[in-house]
């Protein structure tokens, strides 16, 4: 894709998130109906775009519904329910990805407020047993990876997460941030939100634990 270059014009970078908003919700229809879609092609179109994209924090507008600003337009013509699945979507997709690129998408401001969100809300599809799961196997000859079950998405996804929260510095989230997501956290998943806590609460001196 010779045409994904980084550029600084405002108006390229938005154009670009957009593509990206519409190749993530083709890679999690893939996800869900695998017989109509190959999900390594989508996948590998939304890797072209994160590539380009992830170290401006735009692309992690399309995944935070509150606060999508110029991207709420294109963002208004999926369903509800491929909405609620973004978070799952963002996982899925994030944990596939090289870890160059993981690293990039890490030191990208806002990602920590985003990914801790992100797995809030995907905890609670799992808790609610909304967890997509693909009803039909793809045919023989197209040739797919493995898809992860659900509970390992979201094992996989804590254990990602707890090791960036230990890598994180206390100025990733402002101070109304962490208040607010380990609130969100207490009764989801208190090991999350004692992490938060411990690496990035400044004024906590306890000694840090190894979650990892």
């Amino acid at each position: 894709m010779n045409m994904l270059r980084p550029e600084r014009d405002t108006q390229h970078r938005q154009v670009l998130v957009f593509l990206l908003f519409l190749c993530v919700n083709d890679y999690l229809s893939a996800l869900l109906c695998p017989q109509e879609k190959n999900n390594q092609t989508a996948r590998s179109l939304c890797t072209d775009l994160l590539s380009v994209l992830v170290d401006s924090a735009d692309w992690l507008l399309i995944f935070k519904p509150n606060e999508q600003g110029v991207y709420q337009s294109v963002t208004m013509v999926i369903s509800d329910e491929f909405t609620r699945l973004m978070p799952w979507a963002f996982y899925s997709l994030l944990l596939q990805q090289s870890t160059e690129l993981l690293h990039r998408a890490v030191r990208c401001p806002g990602f920590l407020h985003t990914a801790v969100l992100c797995y809030i809300r995907l905890l609670q599809l799992f808790l609610e047993g909304d967890t997509p799961t693909p009803a039909v196997e793809p045919p023989e000859e197209q040739v797919t990876e493995p898809q992860l079950a659900p509970s390992q998405i979201l094992k996989h996804t804590k254990q990602f997460l707890l090791r960036v929260i230990s890598q994180m510095s206390p100025a990733a989230l402002s101070s109304s941030q962490l208040r607010q997501l380990e609130s969100q956290c207490a009764d989801l998943d208190p090991e999350v939100a004692a992490a938060l806590s411990v690496h990035l609460n400044p004024q906590n001196s306890s000694p840090e634990m190894d979650f990892l």
